[in-house]
């Protein structure tokens, strides 16, 4: 309850009344129809004896992320007399945003069925799972009793190695425990047998902003880097809609430049946040260097700001249509421009210049916060006026950037070598 508290409380402060009022009437909806089942459930699962023949993935929201798609990969290698079952929060939503690559997942693990979270048939397949992977968590957080009173085993995958500040590490959070002597660390029950992260800083990073010891994690990594590294080397296709495999590999330009900017959550994005920005001046400074500039906005964004800039030549589409993951375009891609995105992290394996826009910095490090060093660990270049920024993107399209050690630090302490792939390190841990 303190937890919820504490949630509500930050809602109001950051956002106003109306979207907490908002936000607990989503809450309280979710847990109505939630307890039509877990009652039920949980009788079951102290009662009778259920086979355990399955895994369930709770997907986060209705999408592949980019873990869940390479997780489904390995299901179906290491895995493949096992049933599948993805978790999501609308089956329409997820099978209209998949329809595209579908047919190819099906070919590779024909034995996956999509559910809806807070259905019968969800709580079926949660009895029937041995061994569950939440890429989200939210949306099942009142099942928690009964994960914890079963014998099945819970997988946490965070939403990449993030580089925002958040928990006890977020700036509202750090105010109130200045003003508050008796604050204490986020004691929330953990539901988790394992939860997962790729290095010592993500490791002692998370264990201070969620307030849990550090040997509560594990260094198993996370599935989007086995899967980067799989396409990188040549040894896996990527899985894509047609029309995008057409794009990237029937069109041969100078090069490509991805901008995947995130959600700042108080503002909305400003792609080019330079006075002096002039759009016609952008595609113009493309066209003369044979380069296209690919915008892959966050979900909550993309209907709202991608078409306002977008001409189909210069400045392409390439949001949640044009890959439900962006790991498996990433290979294709000569630059990432970002602002404080963790995509970047995700593009150090490919090993290509990243430059950073600074949209609102003073604000988005008062409100929200930066995880790192904002100078060492985002390796890049940071202009600050639209002509540096045009200096930037030919510096780097040239190859000269000179941040190639830059990014080899922060590579290295992000992402160090790992034993072996994520889902074969999680069944070694747990004997299977």
């Amino acid at each position: 309850m303190e937890h919820l508290l504490r949630t509500a409380r930050r809602i109001y402060a950051e956002e106003g009344p109306a979207t907490m009022l908002a936000a607990t009437h989503q809450y309280i909806s979710k847990g109505l129809k939630a307890c039509r089942w877990i009652g039920p459930a949980t009788l079951v699962d102290r009662l009778r004896s259920v086979e355990k023949d399955a895994v369930m993935i709770v997907v986060r929201g209705s999408r592949l992320g980019p873990d869940t798609l390479p997780l489904i990969l390995q299901c179906a290698e290491h895995l493949p007399d096992t049933s599948l079952c993805l978790a999501v929060n609308s089956k329409s939503k997820f099978e209209e945003l998949s329809e595209p690559i579908l047919p190819q997942l099906r070919t590779v693990h024909g034995n996956f069925e999509v559910i809806e979270i807070n259905s019968k048939p969800f709580t079926r397949a949660l009895l029937r799972s041995e061994l569950l992977f939440l890429t989200s968590e939210r949306n099942i957080s009142l099942y928690r009793k009964l994960l914890q009173m079963s014998d099945r085993t819970v997988v946490r995958i965070y939403h990449g190695i993030i580089t925002k500040a958040y928990g006890n590490l977020q700036a509202s959070s750090m105010r109130n425990h200045r003003d508050d002597r008796n604050a204490k660390p986020d004691t929330y029950p953990n539901s988790f047998d394992i939860q997962s992260v790729a290095s010592n800083i993500e490791l002692f990073f998370r264990a201070c902003a969620e307030g849990r010891h550090p040997a509560m994690y594990e260094k198993f990594g996370y599935p989007r880097f086995n899967r980067l590294d799989a396409l990188l080397s040549g040894t896996a296709e990527p899985i894509l809609p047609e029309s995008t495999r057409k794009t990237l590999e029937e069109t041969s330009p100078t090069a490509r430049i991805l901008y995947a900017p995130t959600q700042k959550g108080f503002d909305e994005t400003n792609l080019f946040p330079f006075a002096n920005f002039s759009l016609n001046d952008l595609r113009s400074f493309l066209e003369k260097r044979d380069a296209q500039l690919y915008l892959r906005m966050h979900p909550e964004e993309e209907d709202q700001l991608s078409n306002k800039v977008l001409d189909g030549q210069t400045i392409l589409y390439a949001g949640q249509t044009f890959s439900t993951s962006p790991i498996e375009i990433l290979p294709y891609f000569d630059l990432l421009i970002t602002d404080y995105s963790s995509i970047y992290v995700d593009f150090l394996p490919v090993d290509k210049p990243i430059i950073f826009v600074k949209d609102d910095f003073k604000d988005y490090v008062k409100k929200r916060g930066i995880a790192y060093d904002y100078e060492q660990y985002f390796p890049g270049p940071k202009p600050e006026t639209f002509d540096a920024f045009l200096e930037s993107i030919e510096v780097c399209l040239a190859g000269e950037d000179g941040n190639e050690d830059e990014r080899a630090f922060v590579r290295n302490v992000f992402l160090p070598p790992q034993d072996d792939i994520f889902l074969n390190q999680v069944l070694g841990e747990l004997n299977l």
